[in-house]
């Protein structure tokens, strides 16, 4: 199974990024069930980049590791600290989904 990840301004987003040059909606990182990870962006009015010996590229669709650094907006992060905040985010809906399922079998007596 595919797990998508949102990045934007809005709190809604998996990760969010209080900068206004980041769109409410900036991106998705799609992580396939192999572990890689794609970043696209949503037609974001500012771009998404990957930077690369100080040369920012603009992207649509790239795939991406922990060792590519990332441009949202103005706003620079380090592949590392996005892989620590999809983590965070993962473990988040990990946790709410098993806290969901045990909230609902008390509700339906299961």
């Amino acid at each position: 199974m595919v797990k998508v990840i949102s990045i934007g301004r809005d709190s809604a987003c998996e990760i969010s990024i209080p900068d206004q040059s980041v769109s409410r909606n900036h991106a998705q990182i799609f992580i396939s069930n192999s572990g890689r990870l794609y970043l696209i962006d949503c037609k974001s009015s500012f771009g998404s980049f990957i930077i690369n010996r100080d040369q920012k590229r603009q992207i649509s669709q790239s795939e991406i590791t922990v060792n590519d650094n990332l441009c949202f907006g103005n706003y620079e992060m380090s592949g590392q600290e996005l892989y620590m905040k999809i983590r965070n985010s993962l473990n988040y809906l990990q946790t709410g989904m098993h806290t969901a399922r045990r909230l609902s079998r008390r509700l339906i007596g299961n």
